[in-house]
């Protein structure tokens, strides 16, 4: 396979997870590059003992991995906008969507890493659950169990800040 045909193919894959991984929209274009480089540099060489897209994705991991331990970002950036842009309907949806937002984030963070990286790897980059059973490297039926206790926990935390959204 040509790296142009993998690159075609993977591009927005690639880009939307390394935002999920947390690399910030200013340096993701600058990540990609260097996934790409490193599937140029190994494409001769693999081997089809997983799927591309999964492959992929776990060198946008490493990757991701590698940008966050960087000396670089390890530093606030001030001045910097915000990337939780909020449709302007007022200053109390804008509130209430901010604090639903973090209630999401909090209660996903919350999660144990098993649950949260099946959880995020299906619902978020859209893999399907056998290539999501690859990435976490474990039994399909294992990766269901994970995705259904990380969706009950979540429905858990999130009920009752739902609850007390509605009667307000």
């Amino acid at each position: 396979m040509e790296l142009e045909t993998v690159y075609r193919q993977h591009r927005s894959t690639v880009t939307k997870t390394l935002l999920r991984f947390g690399v910030p929209p200013r340096d993701v274009d600058d990540i990609a590059h260097e996934v790409f480089v490193v599937v140029r540099r190994n494409l001769p060489g693999l081997r089809c003992e997983s799927h591309l897209r999964t492959w992929v994705i776990g060198i946008c991991r490493k990757a991701a991995a590698d940008y966050r331990r960087s000396a670089r970002v390890r530093r606030e950036l001030l001045g910097e906008a915000s990337c939780d842009r909020v449709a302007d309907d007022g200053p109390f949806d804008a509130l209430a969507a901010r604090e639903e937002q973090r209630a999401v984030r909090d209660a996903v963070a919350r999660l144990p890493p098993e649950q949260r990286h099946v959880l995020l790897r299906f619902a978020l980059d859209e893999l399907t659950m056998q290539e999501t059973a690859e990435l976490a490297r474990v039994p399909v039926q294992t990766a269901y169990a994970r995705l259904y206790a990380g969706q009950r926990v979540l429905r858990d935390a999130l009920s009752p800040s739902r609850t007390a959204h509605a009667l307000a």
